[in-house]
């Protein structure tokens, strides 16, 4: 996750509070983040950042990513990465849902 993604991540109860100024929308603001926002993990492989991800979103909404050249991972690191999932999501993570979003296939 980039650090402006954690920080989204952080205020999202915020927004949700203020939420009852904007009684144009149909739903909460938090859920139109949920629904419109995708979450990369750039480079940090981390099972503990990814939870948190997911505190907050679903796996669908979360795209593997790597911040080349600045960070380099190995395979190693990015099997370990993709087992901190379900094996029903690991694809879903790795690349379906960036074929998804970018319409590839």
């Amino acid at each position: 996750m980039t650090r402006q993604t954690r920080r989204q991540l952080f205020w999202l109860d915020r927004v949700d509070a203020l939420s009852h100024v904007a009684t144009h929308l149909d739903r909460r603001v938090a859920d139109y983040i949920r629904d419109n926002v995708y979450i990369t993990s750039s480079g940090m492989l981390s099972d503990r950042l990814l939870r948190h991800a997911l505190d907050f979103t679903s796996i669908d909404r979360i795209l593997f990513s790597t911040d080349y050249p600045f960070q380099h991972v190995d395979a190693p690191a990015v099997q370990r990465f993709l087992t901190c999932v379900h094996p029903p999501d690991r694809e879903k993570l790795a690349f379906r849902n960036a074929e998804r979003l970018l319409r590839i296939s």
